[in-house]
Order: structure tokens, then sequence, then C-alpha cells
């Protein structure tokens, strides 16, 4: 069988969460809790990065407008809550823009880092004095 919470656990999810204590002796409804996302239509993808970046200029300017119209006496929060998701909203433009740092682990694992070394592979194996040389040169700006 399922398994629920002990007494002391369900207490606490009451005080937390509002989950009634009585709630868990109930049988589980058949309908799920929020209704199933609509499939999308056939031949209908996601929208391009290309696609996204006018919406999240969009989102910046709407954020902008907000922050210029909040009440000087709106709570510290309202204005912290828009200025990070402003912040937010900027980061992921970066990232779509490829101006965010790469690390070396997420150039490795790159599609043109992975092109690269297996069009390279097959030159130094025939070549062993010039992959040796290769090896080298690298050992020494590892440092």
């Amino acid at each position: 069988g399922l398994k629920t919470p002990g007494v002391d656990l369900k207490h606490r999810l009451a005080d937390a969460f509002g989950v009634p204590v009585e709630a868990w002796s109930m049988p589980a409804k058949d309908e799920p809790s929020s209704p199933p996302r609509k499939p999308r239509a056939p031949g209908v993808r996601r929208a391009s990065r290309g696609a996204a970046l006018p919406e999240l200029w969009a989102t910046v300017e709407q954020i902008d407008v907000a922050l210029d119209a909040l009440d000087v006496d709106a709570p510290a929060t309202h204005r912290a809550a828009l200025l990070r998701t402003r912040s937010d909203t900027l980061d992921k433009i970066a990232k779509l823009q490829g101006e965010g740092d790469l690390t070396e682990a997420q150039v490795l694992r790159s599609r043109p880092w992975r092109t690269l070394m297996a069009r390279i592979a097959p030159i130094l194996e025939r070549h062993p004095e010039v992959a040796a040389e290769m090896a080298s040169a690298l050992e020494e700006v590892e440092g």
C-alpha cells in the first residue's frame, strides 16, 4: 500500500502548509489535481532562441514600466521582486546570446568541440609525430 506520514509529520504539514490531518485518511481522487497540459499540434515546435529574445526584451520593458509606476510607499519587497525578475530575465537574454562565461566542462561537452575533435583525431592517428608535438604543446599550455 501507499505510505502516509506519521502523526507528528501530519501535524507539521498541517501547520506549515494547511494540509488537514484528516486529509491523509481520505481516499485519493481519481481526477488529477491540475488539468493536463495540452499537447502541441503536430509540427509545432518550441520557440527558437531567436524567437524568444524579443519576448524577453518585451518583458524587461514591461518590468521597467512597472518599476516606474511603483508607488513610493509600495513595500520594498515589491520593488525587490521586480528587480530580481528583471535581473533573471537579463541573465536569460545573455545566455541566449552566448554572452555567458563557459566552463571548461561545458566547452568539452559542446557540439562544436566534439565535431572538431572527431575531425582532428583521425588526422593525428595518421601522423603520430604531429600528435606527439600537439600533446607536448598542450601540456606546456596547461602548465
